[in-house]
C-alpha cells in the first residue's frame, strides 16, 4: 500500500456478532397446543459490534542535529530513590 501525506484507509472488522430470541406468554394459556400461539410472543434481537482503524500518516521532517529535547538531561534514580521514593528520575541538588 502507498500513501501520500495526509492520505488516509480504514481498516474494520466485525468482532462481535449475538442473536439472541425472547419468548413471552400468558401463564397457562400460552403452553395449550394449537390456541396458546394466540397468547405468545416472539422477539428476535441481533447485536453486532464492529471495529474500524483510520489511519493518517504523516511526513515529518527530521531536527537539526543540535535541537534540544526534553530527555537530554535525565538522569536515572539510584535504586533507594526509585524503591522507597517512587522516583522516576533523579533529583538535582
Amino acid at each position: 500500500m502507498q500513501l501520500g501525506d495526509g492520505e488516509s484507509f480504514m481498516i474494520a472488522g466485525l468482532i462481535q456478532n449475538n442473536a439472541s430470541t425472547t419468548i413471552n406468554r400468558f401463564p397457562g394459556l400460552g403452553d395449550i397446543p394449537i390456541i396458546g400461539a394466540l397468547f405468545r410472543s416472539t422477539e428476535f434481537q441481533t447485536d453486532k459490534s464492529e471495529l474500524m482503524f483510520l489511519i493518517t500518516p504523516r511526513l515529518v521532517k527530521p531536527l537539526p542535529p543540535d535541537t534540544r529535547i526534553p530527555t537530554d538531561n535525565y538522569q536515572p534514580p539510584s535504586l533507594p530513590e526509585l524503591h522507597l521514593n517512587g522516583q522516576i528520575e533523579r533529583t538535582n541538588p
